[in-house]
């Protein structure tokens, strides 16, 4: 299986368990990797035949945008499981990384990595 690999996504989100840590919206980094079969792209050079990663990338930050997550982990499942509804792929894995501001002091990120077949 081939995959399509969009790393580092910068996105804004209001995400985290404090409502004042949902108060405003913080920088978080989101990592894909997209499998899917890219022969007929790679043969043809035709967009058509791949996924879009513009696209991708701009819903990934629309979706991390559109509404206030408690957890990494909600982000990182809502963002599979809408990859897979609407895009063309076998398999999708998302990493959410975030600096949590209470913890700046003692690591340099969190990061939850989730895996999802279509």
């Amino acid at each position: 299986m081939d995959s399509l690999r969009l790393l580092d996504i910068e996105c804004r989100s209001r995400i985290g368990v404090t409502r004042e840590e949902r108060s405003q919206p913080q920088s978080i980094r989101v990592d894909l990797e997209l499998s899917l079969d890219l022969e007929a792209a790679g043969n043809s050079d035709a967009i058509d035949l791949t996924v879009d990663y513009v696209k991708v990338v701009d819903r990934v930050q629309a979706i991390a945008a559109g509404r206030e997550y408690r957890l990494v982990e909600a982000l990182a499942r809502t963002l599979c499981r809408r990859l897979l509804e609407e895009n063309p792929i076998d398999r999708v894995q998302v990493t959410v990384r975030k600096r949590p501001e209470e913890l700046r002091e003692k690591l340099s990120e969190v990061a939850v990595t989730m895996t999802r077949p279509a």
